[in-house]
This record gives structure tokens, C-alpha cells and sequence, in this order.
């Protein structure tokens, strides 16, 4: 794999586990409503998989034209395409994921699972970008899964803040 395609499968998978993650367990904390978890994680995951992409697009279309200004129009189209795609699977893959739990489990076990869950799978893609970096593939997997899983721990935070903050009784 080459290491520009590396960064977009290894930054899409972990960004888009992340995002929904940290989404529906923010709103499952706060709601306790199984169709308003799925739909935020339809709806954040699609408008990520949308925005991530055109974000690769531009910025591998940028870093080709400063690298090489006079590059043929297709030949910049071509990478910049092939970002942007590598980033839309990527992120579709890891975004819909964490919405497993909530379709199969109530929601007081998902709240449980899903962390469990995405962190198994957060520590898998660290030991596999192991593989293309020659680094430990423990101590991959681990980085991957600890830095990450902070965020979910913010959007828990929230989603019970928020539910403190108007006295909502779940």
C-alpha cells in the first residue's frame, strides 16, 4: 500500500469510528432513543464520509501541485480521485460500524459494547499500520485504541451534561 493511501484508510477508519462512536454514545447518553442514535450516526457518518472526501480530494490535489506545478490536469485528477475514494470507503467502513450495537442490543448494553467494540477494532487497525511501519504491533494497536477512544469519552460527557444541564429524567 502506498503511504499516501495508508494515511487515508488508517485517518479514515479511525476518524469515522471515532465520530460515530463519540456521536451515539453522546446521544444515547442523552436521549435513551434508539431511532434518534441510529439516525445521528446515518446522518454524521454520510455528511462525514461527503466532507472527508472532498477533503482529500483538495488536499491531495494541493500537495501534488506544490510538489510538481506543471503536472498534467488528468494525472492531478487521477490522485486526487483516487484520495478521495480510498477516504469515502474508509470512512463508510469505520463510521457504520459503532451503529451495530444499537441495532442488535438495548441500548443500556450497546452503551457498553460499542466502546468495547470499536476499541478491539481501533486496536486491530493499529496492528496492521504495524505492518507498513515496522513498529511494534502491540504497541501500535494500543496507540491507535488509547489516543483515540479520549473522544468518545468527551461525547459521553456531553451527552450526560447536557441531560444534567435540563434536568431530563431517561
Amino acid at each position: 500500500m502506498a503511504r499516501n493511501n495508508m494515511r487515508e484508510v488508517i485517518f479514515g477508519i479511525e476518524d469515522s469510528l471515532i465520530t460515530c462512536l463519540g456521536t451515539v454514545t453522546g446521544v444515547a447518553a442523552g436521549t435513551q432513543d434508539q431511532f434518534i442514535i441510529l439516525l445521528s450516526g446515518v446522518v454524521v457518518t454520510v455528511v462525514s464520509i461527503t466532507s472527508m472526501s472532498a477533503g482529500s480530494y483538495l488536499s491531495a490535489k494541493s500537495a501534488e501541485e506544490a510538489e510538481e506545478p506543471h503536472q498534467k490536469e488528468s494525472h492531478l485528477l487521477s490522485i486526487s480521485l483516487r484520495a478521495a475514494l480510498i477516504m469515502a470507503v474508509s470512512y463508510g467502513i469505520g463510521g457504520f460500524l459503532p451503529l451495530l450495537p444499537y441495532v442488535f442490543f438495548p441500548i443500556h448494553m450497546a452503551l457498553y459494547i460499542d466502546p468495547c467494540f470499536t476499541a478491539i477494532i481501533l486496536f486491530g487497525v493499529g496492528m496492521g499500520s504495524a505492518h507498513y511501519t515496522k513498529r511494534s504491533v502491540w504497541k501500535s494497536g494500543f496507540e491507535m485504541m488509547i489516543v483515540s477512544l479520549g473522544a468518545v469519552v468527551i461525547g459521553y460527557m456531553i451527552g450526560q451534561e447536557f441531560t444534567n444541564l435540563f434536568n431530563m429524567s431517561l
